[in-house]
């Protein structure tokens, strides 16, 4: 079956969060801020124990893959590091546009977990915007074949959030997170039983 050869953490840039509030409006994102801080607090224990434990569980079972950390996925160093390691195919959750270089080291296509119903969301802070534009039928997550742009590859699957009355930010998004991540899984399992995705 398929295995884990390898992880790529991307460090966040310096300047990151300064760019972002020079591209995008600074109201809406203090009203996201706020509205998450206030909400994040109704989170039930459950939640937080059942996050807790699978990132601890995770963190076990990939003890022996090899790590590397990198502010630049298009580097030749990582370029050099993927060749070494061989893998078919490449599982992408959240960092930099990956270029046409690094795309074409993996036989299999690189598949993107994006936090977001694409084509009508698209980039970052995808579950904020839908609910600041008061269209909670479109928060959800995409699973898609990756490309040079952003999140446009061809879509594979995709799980809606469709929240709930009542229900904080930070429990939409946590509960988009798994079924994102559920649906990751169940396209790579998929792909290692050699069914068509």
């Amino acid at each position: 079956g398929l295995s884990i050869k390898g992880i790529i953490l991307q460090n966040k840039r310096s300047g990151h969060a300064i760019q972002r509030k020079k591209t995008e409006n600074k109201l809406v994102f203090k009203w996201l801020q706020l509205n998450y801080l206030i909400q994040s607090k109704r989170l039930s224990l459950s939640e937080r124990i059942t996050f807790h434990t699978s990132r601890k569980k995770l963190s076990r079972y990939l003890q022996s893959v090899p790590v590397i950390k990198t502010q630049n996925i298009n580097s030749d160093e990582i370029r050099e590091w993927l060749k070494q390691l061989g893998a078919d195919m490449l599982l992408v959750f959240g960092g930099r546009i990956i270029k046409s270089e690094v795309i074409s080291q993996f036989p299999a296509g690189i598949i993107n977990l994006h936090m977001g119903l694409s084509p009508d969301y698209k980039g970052g802070h995808c579950i904020e915007w839908a609910l600041y534009h008061g269209k909670p039928e479109l928060v959800g997550a995409t699973v898609h074949y990756l490309d040079e742009g952003i999140d446009s590859g061809e879509i594979i699957a995709q799980f809606k959030a469709n929240p709930k009355r009542g229900e904080c930010l930070a429990g939409i998004t946590m509960r988009t997170i798994k079924g994102g991540i559920d649906l990751l899984v169940e396209t790579f399992a998929k792909v290692d039983r050699g069914e068509k995705i």
